[in-house]
């Protein structure tokens, strides 16, 4: 299992404190209200190393062209660390090249990728978004075994407004699987309150210093739980459809009243 997918599906839980007569109540637990990942592109991260540096949950790293060469660098430059890979059209043979140096998960984007890419189930697979997905790309998105979605806003995010906040959530509520988004790595704690309550569970950002990642971490540690219901796993795709009226699916009988 992808190791990403799995630090998204633990997003907002309370690890579990240790076991033994030295543990001290509430000692050791932590929690993570969300999950950093460092943008970079492939040729950038081998000329410089600070992101690989810093702090985050994972790397992404994008790729014009997935060269066996240029991700044998790329393995090497983040040697131990979480990584996964963006690209145009993957192949599924470039899939078992990509495993076999390290890489934790793909974010898919165009439409030429190999569809069997999504037949295997050791990488984390992340589908790219933006604000034109329809409700029929939502629904065949709800059917295929993607992990989660990542979101990439037409418009700078900030200052955010409640015209943007709208145009994301109207994106978010059609999507009912873990959900990443392209922020800058300026966020303020009221800015980050709201897209977490937003039920955005990974923040990307493009080649964040140690100490931008160090501040977003310090100021969500300090932010409250989310709100009962914006979470990821509580959100139910907006879409006709995706899911059953309550009560078995069975039909309104047309004899109760309105109200």
């Amino acid at each position: 299992m992808s190791k990403l997918v799995d630090r998204l599906e633990r997003v907002d839980q309370m690890e579990p404190a240790p076991m033994g007569f030295g543990a001290v109540a509430g000692h050791g637990q932590k929690r993570t209200p969300v999950v950093l990942i460092g943008r970079v592109e492939s040729d950038k991260l081998t000329k410089d190393t600070s992101l690989a540096d810093a702090d985050v949950d994972a790397v992404l790293v994008w790729f014009d062209d997935l060269k066996e060469r240029s991700i044998s660098k790329v393995a090497r430059t983040l040697k131990g660390r979480l990584w996964g890979v963006r690209a145009n059209d993957i192949k599924e043979a470039t899939v078992e090249k990509l495993k076999e140096k390290g890489c934790d998960f793909i974010v898919l984007h165009g439409d030429d990728t190999d569809a069997a890419v999504l037949n295997d189930g050791d990488l984390g697979k992340f589908i790219s978004i933006d604000a034109d997905m329809t409700e029929d790309m939502a629904r065949a998105l709800h059917d295929l075994p993607f992990d989660g979605a990542m979101f990439s806003p037409h418009q700078d995010l900030l200052p955010l407004t409640l015209g943007k906040l709208i145009s994301i959530q109207q994106v978010r509520g059609m999507v009912a699987k873990p959900f990443l988004m392209a922020t800058p790595t300026d966020l303020g704690a009221s800015d980050l309150e709201v897209i977490l309550n937003a039920g955005i569970i990974g923040l990307v950002m493009e080649e964040p210093s140690a100490e931008e990642v160090a501040l977003i971490k310090e100021t969500a540690s300090k932010l409250p739980h989310r709100r009962p219901g914006s979470g990821a796993s509580a959100l139910v795709p907006q879409v006709s459809g995706l899911a059953e009226p309550a009560g078995g699916g069975e039909e309104d009988d047309g004899d109760d009243d309105d109200f």
